[in-house]
């Protein structure tokens, strides 16, 4: 039977639609739909309806700019409001993170806005987009690769393969008087350690030969076009209608199935080694420990666990060693020390490379590595939702009342706001200055959580922790002693806001060898 729209009938669907506009937009002055007033709670003033979001979306691209701007505003404490998030109160502040982290898993979560953006990259199974019994599970999946023992082995073994073939590399960048980006090779060293150490595979992004640095690096692009594009979904609650129209998805789509292709070559051809030769579990890596265990486990669940390793593996030490690189040659009288404590560590143990079981022993690259990372942290910001009302404890100290955070709204806060904010790290705050982590007889003294929460606290706090330290720590102790690292324009630098804090755009670097140092 046809169905016929009368005029009388499109009017009155206008009508109602007025209607509920003219209502909603009384009830909801100055925030968006679904939200409760909090006068209590200072923060930029809202439209009706849609609260904040020509703001937010305005600044999704630079949302640590934002957050630092609304900060200098109104201080450590504020709100906004926006569709799909609701509620967010941003909690700067140390003090209440610490609170708040304890709740994690339990009274605070990823919250369905996260878990829709971050099921698309890393995928649906994965710690990151997870909650309760399945993020345990995801988590125990991934923790043997973080272990003291695959660390002592594996991630040492590693290390004593790639740097040498990278020494090789940058002696033949000296000699012929190139620059070279040291981002790139940050990337490439990043990934060559991940695959070497966990899937025991060459990737032939690093040879003596400069020509491999021009060549195309598909991991590492698929990886950055992902990132990029899954941290500009989080505040952009049309990203599935805007992305129709700027090829985003299209885009995403692309990356994502060139990322699964490798992933999945990978784990066959590792399938395949295991049914020729079953006594090669004797000596597993993490894959193979992985596939071994894996007879309950889907398919889809193994190939997110190594899509979220990889991805994090790459983007936090490749982020960390570039910009660990940009202080020191910006400072560097630290250049000097690291070097002077390199000689001394080799003098004993013979060797440029240390072992896991070293690394207490480079006090100074500890210090000036947390120094890095309490400048440009790995997430420099991040966000959970309440799954049950709580109070945030008041701070007389600071003259900051206590907060009360109702279910459903979401709790946000920025790392490199905390970490750079003087009132929490002193006068000096936005200075680099490894000092801070030295006590007076030169030994290193790791920084309290949440004030330094570049690995975050917690339940959630992050595995790899103690690997991340160690790859950065090997590669500096190996690299300067052997080589000047001059950049081409020493000028200041910015991140990309993304998950982690790309450097944006390529930092070219001239490389020399050390006189007598090869």
């Amino acid at each position: 039977m046809a169905f016929t729209l009368h005029a009388g009938d499109i009017i009155a669907c206008l009508a109602a639609g007025l209607l509920f506009v003219l209502i909603a937009g009384i009830k909801y002055p100055n925030r968006c739909v679904g939200t409760m007033d909090r006068p209590d709670l200072p923060g930029p003033p809202g439209y009706p309806i849609i609260g904040n979001m020509p703001l937010v979306f305005r600044h999704r691209k630079g949302m640590l700019g934002f957050l630092d701007l609304m900060q200098s505003i109104y201080g450590p404490l504020f709100t906004f409001t926006l569709p799909g998030w609701g509620r967010n109160i941003v909690i700067n502040r140390p003090e209440w993170l610490e609170h708040m982290r304890k709740g994690d898993t339990t009274i605070y979560g990823k919250g369905q806005v996260v878990r829709d953006v971050f099921g698309q990259f890393p995928g649906s199974t994965t710690p990151i987009s997870t909650d309760g019994t399945q993020w345990k599970y995801a988590r125990r999946m991934m923790q043997p690769i973080f272990g003291a023992k695959a660390v002592n082995s594996h991630a040492s073994q590693a290390m004593k393969e790639i740097i040498p073939i990278t020494q090789d590399l940058l002696r033949e960048v000296s000699k012929k008087n190139m620059a070279i980006d040291w981002n790139d090779l940050c990337s490439r060293l990043a990934v060559s350690i991940f695959c070497k150490m966990a899937f025991n595979m060459p990737t032939g992004l690093l040879t003596s030969d400069v020509n491999c640095l021009t060549a195309s690096d598909t991991i590492t692009d698929t990886l950055l076009t992902l990132s990029l594009i899954t941290a500009d979904r989080l505040f952009n609650p049309a990203w599935r209608i805007t992305e129709l129209f700027d090829g985003r998805r299209a885009q995403f789509a692309r990356a994502k199935a060139q990322i699964n292709v490798i992933v999945d070559d990978i784990v066959k051809m590792r399938k395949e080694d295991m049914a020729a030769d079953p006594d090669a579990k004797q000596n597993a890596d993490y894959l193979t420990a992985l596939l071994s265990s894996a007879e309950d486990k889907e398919t889809s669940a193994i190939r997110d666990t190594l899509i979220t390793l990889l991805f994090a593996g790459r983007e936090s030490t490749q982020n960390t060693i570039s910009w660990m690189m940009y202080e020191i040659t910006r400072n560097p009288e630290w250049i000097a020390r690291l070097r002077e404590e390199a000689e001394q560590q080799a003098a004993e143990s013979g060797t440029f490379i240390p072992s896991y079981a070293q690394l207490q022993s480079y006090p100074i690259h500890l210090a000036v590595c947390y120094e890095t990372l309490r400048l440009w942290p790995g997430l420099p910001k991040n966000a959970r939702e309440a799954e049950a009302d709580d109070v945030l404890p008041a701070i007389p100290e600071l003259n900051l009342p206590a907060v009360r955070v109702y279910k459903g709204d979401f709790v946000l806060w920025s790392d490199m706001a905390m970490m750079r904010n003087s009132d929490v790290w002193g006068p000096d705050a936005a200075e680099f200055n490894p000092r801070r982590h030295l006590d007076s007889d030169g030994k290193f003294i790791k920084p309290p959580t949440p004030k330094f929460h570049s690995f975050g606290t917690g339940p959630r706090a992050c595995p790899a922790m103690q690997l991340s330290i160690y790859e950065i720590t090997s590669i500096f102790v190996a690299l300067l002693w052997s080589f000047d690292f001059v950049p081409v324009n020493p000028g200041v630098r910015t991140s990309i806001d993304a998950f982690a804090p790309f450097m944006d755009g390529p930092f070219m670097v001239y490389v020399k060898e050390r006189d007598g140092k090869a």
